[in-house]
């Protein structure tokens, strides 16, 4: 059944809703490239402009609306007030968080500096995770692929074995295209991707048992032995062929 070889499909949006800070509609993006909101708070008495991918516009003692820009080093931001041009050193902007950053004045320095900070931290999860995941996959890969191609190939009769071998595998296939649509093409979320597969793979499990109730397995060998049977000639059908010499 091809519903025994659904994998589910994890996929990563570039930016999730629940993980947002409460700000007004962000727009969400559909690129591959990883993006994150971002906004500033200006201290100073004049107005600034901020070059951060698109030219940032932030009045005095006022703050910005999150924007949203790429992951990326942002080192050389260029920040403008009253014809005075200074560079940020904002540093690496990562995946997975929201930042804040701060404008003030040095005034030892007489320039603009940035404080960032992280209103959401960045993603911190070590590849490792992926470990038992990929265990559990294999796990059950092993007992389900190499225990059901043991199986039909012991019960089919010796002109079946490669075409039930050929079957499995388009089962395989099938099940790949079935995943391919939910996963891309259906619109659905998430949570109801995980319940569509669940409950396809609760339903091959009761078909799965009750075929298995009533079906009769056969031994191996009596399917061997009746194959090796048909395929010896017997002795009414064999010509006796005599050999003779003959002179040239």
């Amino acid at each position: 059944f091809w519903a025994g070889r659904l994998a589910i499909k994890i996929k990563m949006d570039c930016l999730q809703k629940d993980c947002m800070p409460p700000v007004k509609s962000l727009p969400l993006c559909a690129s591959d490239k990883v993006k994150f909101p971002c906004r500033f708070i200006n201290t100073l008495p004049q107005d600034v402009n901020i070059s951060l991918g698109i030219e940032e516009f932030v009045k005095s003692y006022g703050a910005s609306d999150y924007r949203i820009v790429e992951r990326g080093s942002y080192n050389n931001v260029k920040c403008c007030s009253e014809g005075e041009e200074s560079i940020l050193h904002l540093g690496l902007l990562d995946f997975g968080a929201s930042y804040t950053v701060v404008i003030t004045r040095n005034n030892s320095a007489n320039s603009l500096d940035a404080w960032k900070v992280e209103d959401i931290p960045a993603n911190n999860i070590h590849m490792a995770w992926q470990i038992p995941q990929y265990l559990l996959i294999s796990a059950g890969e092993v007992m389900f692929s190499i225990t059901g191609l043991s199986f039909s190939y012991s019960q089919a009769p010796a002109s079946m074995k490669s075409v039930l071998q050929a079957g499995w595998l388009l089962t395989v296939a099938f099940g790949n295209v079935i995943v391919l649509i939910v996963a891309q093409g259906a619109p659905l979320k998430q949570w109801a991707e995980f319940v569509l597969f669940a409950a396809l793979l609760f339903v091959v499990c009761v078909i799965f048992s009750i075929m298995g109730y009533f079906y009769r397995s056969i031994n191996p060998e009596e399917v061997i032995d009746k194959d090796s049977k048909q395929e010896t000639p017997s002795k009414k059908n064999m010509i006796g062929l005599v050999a003779k010499k003959t002179k040239l």
